[in-house]
């Protein structure tokens, strides 16, 4: 018998197959947007910055990448917050619509499994 995830997987490979399948560009990525990709890719820039300083100040410089890494994660977890946000307006309140439904929680099944894919230090 299979679970219940394993079945809305089985669905959602019969969906690509028949070409059914309607994914919204912009949720395709769960966690990454493009805008949050070029902002952490930003916020790496400056870190490698802040590496060159740690010889002349060591201390100075590991606060500077502490304040660094809090607004990264900050903005990370804003970016997830404004996904759950977007998924759950795309669903509307109260609705019986089950391919709605269906594809609100295939976008949350990505959310979480991107979670698990971005590894933490």
């Amino acid at each position: 018998m299979k679970r219940p995830e394993q079945e809305m997987r089985d669905d959602d490979r019969r969906h690509e197959d028949d070409g059914r399948r309607h994914v919204d560009p912009v949720n395709r990525s769960p966690v990454m947007d493009r805008d949050m990709s070029n902002d952490m890719g930003e916020y790496r820039h400056r870190f490698e910055q802040l590496q060159v300083q740690f010889i002349e100040e060591p201390k100075e410089t590991v606060k500077k990448a502490e304040a660094l890494v809090e607004e990264a994660v900050e903005r990370m977890v804003s970016s997830m917050h404004d996904r759950v946000n977007r998924i759950h307006s795309e669903l509307g309140d109260g609705t019986d619509d089950t391919e709605r439904l269906r594809m609100a929680m295939r976008r949350y099944r990505e959310l979480m499994d991107s979670f698990a894919s971005n590894r933490a230090a």
